[in-house]
């Protein structure tokens, strides 16, 4: 992978953001969850075979995602967040946090690498994108990923019990509480400009220093508290 300039990381650090409220309880209405995005395209990603494995993959390795990081936590989870919300914490000291709370950090990082490489590559397949901001881009995926799931083209499983999470209920726990996760910290259309074929552990690592391992905790650990709560109330 070629080299990350030290202005990129920077612009990188302030793309970064990442929704972590979920007080509201799960609304069943998906036409209320599918057009909370204002985005108008010409192109239909949610009927291109593609996008609808990108879906299922996506929602598959971030449900594992949280249900590693949430059964790893327990109950110790609001001490974990405590702890990882000191926004002065250096990689390290993050780092150390999860460990002293039982998460394997580089298990962090491989799940973080695999999902913004999932987004990133639906983000060079379609030239499309070239054409719109990154805000742009990144809502018009997360409006697509919910119509595919609500039209029921993916598979949802619930690790978490038996019961049946539908998909409104995690369709919204992805908006309220991970939305593209730490893909929104990336520049998209500079690493492609640079030729970028593939996110790397590497990568994932470097930007962490940035965006990553605080933000990303903390709403991974919101989507698992959020999953859990709708799996409770079925």
């Amino acid at each position: 992978m070629k080299k990350l300039s030290l202005t990129l990381l920077l612009a990188i650090s302030g793309l970064f953001y990442v929704s972590c409220s979920n007080e509201q309880e799960p609304e069943q209405n998906s036409e209320n969850m599918s057009t909370q995005f204002n985005v108008k395209t010409t192109f239909d990603l949610s009927e291109d075979a593609n996008f609808v494995e990108f879906v299922q993959n996506f929602i598959d390795t971030y449900v594992e995602y949280s249900h590693y990081q949430q059964l790893t936590l327990g109950s110790n989870e609001p001490n974990f967040i405590n702890q990882i919300s000191n926004s002065s914490l250096s990689l390290t000291e993050v780092e150390q946090v999860y460990t002293n709370n039982g998460v394997d950090f580089e298990v962090i990082l491989d799940y973080q690498t695999m999902i913004a490489d999932l987004i990133y590559q639906i983000y060079i397949t379609y030239p499309e994108f070239d054409n719109m901001t990154e805000e742009e881009a990144s809502e018009l995926i997360l409006a697509e990923l919910g119509e595919v799931m609500i039209s029921g083209q993916v598979n949802i499983d619930n690790p978490y019990s038996t019961n049946e999470i539908t998909p409104d209920e995690i369709w919204y726990c992805v908006v309220e509480s991970v939305g593209l996760g730490f893909v929104s910290a990336i520049g998209m259309k500079q690493l492609k400009k640079q030729g970028i074929k593939v996110i790397t552990k590497a990568f994932t690592k470097a930007i962490s220093r940035f965006a990553g391992p605080i933000g990303i905790a903390i709403a991974v650990a919101d989507f698992g508290f959020c999953l859990y709560k709708a799996d409770r109330e079925n």
